[in-house]
């Protein structure tokens, strides 16, 4: 028996070779193999973007902490 809102993967042995995933609660999500690659290059690349926006703030936080403060 499946847990409610738990997916689980199908690899169906059709000429596409296409990944379902099923819902317990009776819907199905259908994925193809290339929307699933696309949604997790896309994932790694924005994850990277922050990475990047963030390393000066890690390599020298004295800069981001003395640009709040107020100058006396």
């Amino acid at each position: 028996m499946m847990m409610p809102g738990i997916c689980f993967l199908r690899q169906t042995w059709n000429f596409s070779q296409d990944i379902y995933i099923y819902i317990s609660s009776g819907w199905n999500c259908y994925y193809t193999v290339l929307h699933i690659i696309v949604a997790i290059a896309a994932a790694v690349r924005l994850l990277k973007l922050v990475i990047q926006s963030s390393a000066s703030t890690v390599a020298n936080p004295c800069n981001y902490i003395c640009n709040l403060m107020p100058i006396i």
